[in-house]
């Protein structure tokens, strides 16, 4: 039987490919473990905006388990927050709270 070693390159690859993909995780379902991973994986205005837009949602009196947050995702720089069954969606990037438009394209509604 042939066996192979893990090389240093090939465990690096490994790694990369596990980890580029995002975590999405219903509101309703973010305990305090991983609450405190996307504030500590995120910049503080990033942080600040998604605390804001939760904020907004709450006095909507939407449901939390019809809120979905992505983070970890290796295409953006931030946190995104969106809604079952709809195209409403948000994202803090780079300390910019932005909303999807139905021009098809986030646009910045505040900076923090």
């Amino acid at each position: 039987m042939k066996s192979r070693a893990l090389t240093a390159a090939g465990a690096a690859t490994f790694a990369a490919i596990h980890l580029a993909h995002a975590e999405t995780i219903q509101l309703s379902r973010i305990d305090s473990e991983t609450a405190t991973y996307i504030q500590r994986g995120n910049r503080g205005d990033n942080v600040e905006c998604y605390w804001f837009i939760l904020d907004r949602l709450e006095k909507r009196g939407l449901p939390r388990k019809d809120i979905y947050v992505t983070f970890d995702d290796p295409n953006t720089d931030g946190i995104g927050i969106g809604f079952a069954d709809t195209d409403e969606s948000y994202s803090c990037e780079n300390g910019e709270l932005r909303a999807w438009s139905e021009e098809g394209e986030y646009v910045v509604e505040r900076r923090f």
